[in-house]
């Protein structure tokens, strides 16, 4: 056989050159390698046997091919993976063992912590880890660069991500109840891995968005539907002239959104005297629960027709 002949041999046995994640080089007696499906492909000594109770997928792991092992250490591609969500997802993993609440530091080069976490989070989904859910959650408020929109969204991507109902119901009415969270100022990259991996759910959150921005006239035009006649002022305002309704439906004409609308509620209707509100409340019973389930409710897809009819 020649020089050439025999070095090209060696090059197909030869196992491959890896490049492991620093914080995961060391390997121990029960290790597994991981190997992240980026560009980088960096590779991850980790034990199997803290993964085998918490994941199915690691529990009905395939036992390995000789193809597949690296100096006697199985190795195991996971497909949809990048290195650094890998990183935090194993790091998180490894937080289970102590006492101390999950945290990490924020890379000054790289991708934002945020976008590593939802990274980590498909990781979770895609690999049956549901417990990386609440882990990440408990990191992410501590994450100081990020603004306010990915702040309040996080939990809400890390839930629909888990597909945990009420969870993703609450998150999706913490963003509505901010004043100044704005759906459409949310990364990019976590509108890619909504609309790509769970588009109901984002959906959800838009239509719920989509509700509070025109529900204030929704509602007044609810409101004109009421029969005025219904409403009674009381003696004082009556004798002074004061119209309770008159003065509620100016105030209304011009609360557009839930969050106008919202705030002229929280001022008592624009009503001072208490018992021509509390009338006015009771004359718009219907409306007024009408709205707040209408602004508040994640998954609310019954039209106002529908809706009031129950009341019939």
């Amino acid at each position: 056989m020649s020089n050439l002949a025999a070095q090209d041999n060696a090059a197909l046995t030869s196992p491959p050159i890896l490049q492991y994640h620093p914080q995961f080089k060391q390997i121990g007696p029960r290790d597994i390698i991981l190997q992240a499906d980026d560009e980088a492909r960096l590779c991850f000594h980790f034990d199997l046997a803290r993964l085998l109770p918490i994941s199915s997928f690691f529990a009905d792991l395939a036992n390995p091919l000789p193809s597949d092992l690296i100096d006697n250490t199985p190795l195991y591609p996971l497909i949809d993976t990048t290195s650094a969500g890998l990183a935090l997802f194993l790091s998180a993993i490894e937080s289970l063992s102590s006492a101390e609440p999950f945290r990490t530091k924020q890379s000054i080069s790289g991708p934002p912590l945020a976008q590593i976490v939802l990274e980590a989070a498909l990781i979770g989904r895609r690999y049956d880890t549901p417990v990386i859910t609440r882990l990440l959650c408990e990191l992410q408020p501590h994450d100081p660069m990020q603004d306010m929109e990915t702040r309040l969204a996080m939990p809400f991507a890390l839930w629909a991500l888990a597909g945990v109902a009420d969870q993703i119901a609450d998150a999706a009415r913490a963003t509505a109840r901010c004043d100044t969270f704005d759906i459409i100022n949310i990364p990019s990259y976590m509108f890619d891995i909504l609309q790509n991996w769970v588009p109901v759910h984002w959906m959800g959150l838009q239509g719920l968005h989509l509700r509070r921005a025109s529900a204030g006239s929704r509602f007044y035009q609810a409101c004109l539907s009421t029969r005025p006649s219904r409403f009674r002022a009381c003696e004082a305002c009556e004798a002074g002239g004061v119209d309770g309704a008159e003065i509620f439906g100016r105030e209304a004409y011009h609360a557009y959104s839930a969050r106008d609308m919202e705030a002229l509620l929280k001022r008592g209707l624009g009503i001072s005297c208490r018992e021509c509100r509390g009338s006015l409340e009771e004359v718009l019973r219907v409306q007024l629960a009408w709205f707040r389930e209408f602004t508040q409710k994640y998954d609310f897809v019954t039209s106002y027709a529908q809706w009031i009819a129950r009341f019939r």
